[in-house]
């Protein structure tokens, strides 16, 4: 049995105003916990703190175990599975390929594999490194339920200290028995460990903080009520000196002067100026106590794509045909296709039957005819990153602020966009929402759009895309996603080499 102890940790990155973590605490043990929160609540920071990649500015992470971070972006370099000889000799390597449907020649094809091929591959080079700690970022991205399902059953096998992070709570479920929440707040990113799984730690989440929410207004309301009794108080104390002074009554009147001076040497004064402190003193108590109720911000997100009407009701016709891709290695065949103004379609199917090679065949035909769009691909190297954040470096004041403004409610830390050279992907892919927010299109292309976003960033990108008043093409595995949009499903499905489309309409009133 491992055990694996974060004590008092504090981190902030360098120049941000806010600190990240102040003083967290929390014990892992064997087995796998999910880490689920907000974009911007430092998942992938935890990650790489307990990787060791970066240190806190305070506390302690022990004892020191063997860890492996396997990322939340694909690899551009290959992994060690394919040429480090002590694992591909290894007879657990190869029973590990042939369980996740992982062929051996995929190494020398590796620029040509799909997103999700390349995720199946970077999770099974995790398992081979046997480490005491495996850390998992985002592994549903890229994922067909067909890979997940493959890499579930492997997983759950793992006997170690398993952390991971994902959108995908289905998927967390079936491998996850303990959840730790990250939630931010005012000060800093809290931490709310659950010993269930993420599905039923995310109701008893929102229950325990409608519980603070209670807890905190109750206090409220005894606070204020002991503001105004301390008000009435004062009122009385004033109403007494009034009563106690010799001011206003007559130097002949002796029996009232008699009274007033029997009143003060009673103390009657004294013992309501005692009064006061009391309560002064319960009023700071109360106070404590409802500063320390953490309180958890709203994260709301309200964003709006852009659009212009294409001329013509039909935008792009692709007759039916078969395209060749890879030296025929994959062909695609597909009836007659219309996209049309204000269509909204999902592409499906298995990893690795072309999704992403047929978009690039749409785009070409878009560029031919000079059509004007906007495609966010699912992935993007080092070089192609660092220029993305250059063309928003490069706007000016107003749309630079716009951009900025937007990648930060999709949980970019604008220090970042300044301060590092390479965004990491789900900042970069936030960054390309933020410019497309700015950009008037009549397509837009989408390929695997959910990949990086919490719940919360893909409800609103939902709600943008339902108000947005162009086309949109869409390739994705989120069904949560596909059913709030889809008008039209295209339906890739591969038999060795060959891959059929087919087309399904969807009814409105559906």
């Amino acid at each position: 049995m491992y055990f694996l102890n974060l004590k008092n940790i504090s981190f902030s990155y360098q120049n941000s105003i806010k600190q990240l973590f102040n003083s967290i605490n929390h014990s892992f043990s064997n087995g796998w916990t999910a880490i689920i929160g907000p974009n911007g609540s430092g998942k992938s920071t935890l990650l790489k703190l307990i990787e060791k990649s970066i240190y806190p500015n305070s506390g302690t992470i022990s004892p020191n175990l063997t860890t492996f971070l396997c990322k939340q972006d694909n690899a551009e370099d290959l992994p060690k599975l394919f040429y480090d000889p002590d694992i591909i000799n290894s007879p657990q390597t190869h029973e590990l390929l042939s369980k996740l449907e992982i062929k051996e020649d995929w190494g020398f094809k590796w620029d040509n594999l799909s997103g999700g091929e390349k995720k199946r591959c970077m999770v099974a080079n995790a398992i081979c490194t046997n480490s005491q700690v495996l850390l998992v970022d985002e592994m549903a991205n890229h994922l067909d339920k067909y890979s997940l399902n493959l890499l579930s059953n492997e997983l759950k096998k793992y006997s170690g200290i398993g952390i991971i992070i994902s959108h995908d709570i289905d998927f967390l479920d079936s491998i996850c028995k303990t959840t730790l929440i990250l939630e931010p707040t005012k000060q800093s990113t809290q931490l709310f460990y659950f010993n269930t799984k993420p599905s039923i730690a995310l109701k008893e989440k929102d229950s325990f903080i409608n519980d603070l929410k209670k807890k905190k207004n109750e206090n409220m309301k005894e606070l204020n009520k002991l503001k105004i009794y301390r008000e009435i108080e004062k009122n009385n104390i004033q109403t007494s000196k009034k009563r106690l002074s010799k001011k206003n009554i007559n130097p002949k009147d002796h029996s009232t002067a008699a009274k007033i001076d029997g009143a003060r040497i009673s103390g009657k004064d004294k013992k309501a100026g005692d009064k006061i402190s009391t309560i002064n003193s319960k009023i700071d108590k109360k106070a404590r106590e409802v500063e320390s109720i953490t309180s958890i911000n709203k994260h709301e997100i309200k964003i709006e794509i852009p659009s212009i009407k294409f001329h013509k009701s039909n935008i792009l016709s692709l007759e039916e045909n078969s395209i060749e891709f890879y030296n025929n290695s994959l062909i695609i065949n597909h009836p007659n296709l219309n996209i049309e103004n204000n269509d909204r379609i999902i592409i499906e199917g298995n990893n690795g039957v072309g999704k992403s090679s047929l978009i690039n065949h749409i785009i070409n035909h878009l560029k031919e005819k000079g059509i004007s769009h906007y495609y966010i691909a699912q992935e993007y190297s080092n070089k192609e990153r660092i220029k993305i954040k250059q063309n928003v470096l490069n706007l000016d004041k107003e749309n630079q602020s716009i951009a900025i403004s937007n990648a930060f409610l999709l949980g970019v830390n604008p220090v970042d966009i300044f301060n590092n050279e390479i965004l990491s992907p789900g900042e970069n892919q936030k960054l390309l929402y933020s410019l497309a927010f700015l950009n008037k299109t009549p397509i837009l292309i989408l390929d695997e759009p959910t990949n990086y976003l919490d719940i919360v960033a893909i409800k609103a990108l939902i709600e943008a895309i339902n108000k947005y008043d162009g086309a949109l093409i869409a390739v994705t595995h989120d069904k949560y996603f596909s059913s709030a949009i889809a008008k039209k499903i295209w339906y890739l499905e591969k038999t060795e080499n060959i891959c059929n489309l087919n087309e399904c309409i969807i009814n409105s009133f559906l």
